[in-house]
Order: C-alpha cells, then structure tokens, then sequence
C-alpha cells in the first residue's frame, strides 16, 4: 500500500467486532485480502479525501483475539487502528 491506511474499531457485540477502513479506491483489492477472514458488511465514499470506505466485522472467542489481530494488522501491514468505545 502506497500512503498509510487510517481506522477505527469498536465492539457492537459481546466480542463481535466492526473495523472501518479508509482507503484510496485503487487499494480495495488488496484491503479485502487482509481482511479477507472477516466479514464485508458495508462500503461507502469519503468524497472530501475522495477515499473509499470499508466497514468489516468478525466475532472472537476472548478479546485478546481481537487484540493479537489488531495488532498484525497494524504492523504487517502499515494501518493505523485505534479503538473506540
């Protein structure tokens, strides 16, 4: 991925996670691939940045699931996810 890519996270459910993305809409492959265990619930557009939006979400058994996933993401990748709650 060219620049680095921005998020956020934060739990909808008991251990049930969203993960919204922003990105350059020439990068959705290759978004879909790392989250490619996760489900694809929802896409939109960021017209002001002209970005794409994705919108993943993914159950886990204990929260430090999340967290060991979060945290590859972060460093394979060059994604910046912080969570909200």
């Amino acid at each position: 991925m060219g620049k680095n890519v921005e998020g956020v996270y934060w739990e909808t459910d008991q251990n049930e996670y969203n993960v919204q993305i922003h990105h350059e809409y020439d990068e959705t492959v290759t978004i879909n691939r790392i989250f490619h265990d996760w489900e694809l619930t929802a896409t939109g557009a960021y017209t002001k940045e002209d970005q794409k939006i994705s919108i993943f979400r993914k159950k886990f058994t204990h929260r430090m699931e999340l967290k060991i996933a979060v945290r590859d993401i972060k460093y394979k990748n060059n994604i910046t996810l912080k969570e909200i709650k």
